[in-house]
């Protein structure tokens, strides 16, 4: 199934190919670090501007599990054919994980360093590679729409945390 654009964050998932799926996904660690270490004392990183949305902290650490996720959806998808993919509620992992208490400098090293294992995991991938499949809930993903919305998900995280921080927009694509 492909993905629409996000006329929210503005991003192309066509931006994201099989030729350069793995730098794109590697990328992902740079933009972060420079906004959190930049906001690391800023007040609003650890609050939540509204009930029901995250603050820009739990954003970043969300972020992080979403790009370990997809890493074992990609490993999965490469050694099984056509497998079913783990689900998480993204909402229960937040809370369970407390992520307001988490260390600004660690959670950007171990943001780093799942973008890199994902982007390793990428890597050197030929083109039917990409094109394996896989099944969340009975839909289909393949590997490249999982690279892509591993990017669409740092873009559109970014963009939420730039709005929770009162920062002007910087994250579009």
């Amino acid at each position: 199934m492909a993905c629409a654009d996000c006329d929210e964050c503005g991003f192309r998932f066509s931006s994201v190919t099989v030729a350069n799926a793995s730098t794109q996904v590697e990328l992902i660690a740079t933009r972060y670090r420079h906004v959190l270490t930049a906001n690391a004392e800023n007040s609003r990183l650890r609050r939540r501007p509204a009930e029901r949305v995250w603050s820009p902290l739990e954003y970043a650490a969300h972020l992080r599990d979403v790009l370990l996720l997809f890493g074992r959806r990609v490993d999965a998808i490469l050694q099984e054919f056509e497998p079913q993919l783990e689900v998480v509620s993204h909402d229960d992992e937040v809370a369970r994980g407390k992520y307001n208490q988490l260390d600004v400098p660690v959670l950007t090293e171990q943001l780093s360093a799942a973008a890199r294992g994902l982007a390793v995991g990428l890597e050197g991938l030929h083109p039917e590679e990409f094109a394996r499949r896989g099944f969340r809930n009975d839909e289909a993903r393949t590997v490249l729409e999982i690279a892509q919305r591993a990017v669409h998900e740092s873009y559109h995280h970014l963009v939420d945390i730039e709005r929770g921080l009162g920062l002007p927009g910087t994250a579009n694509p």
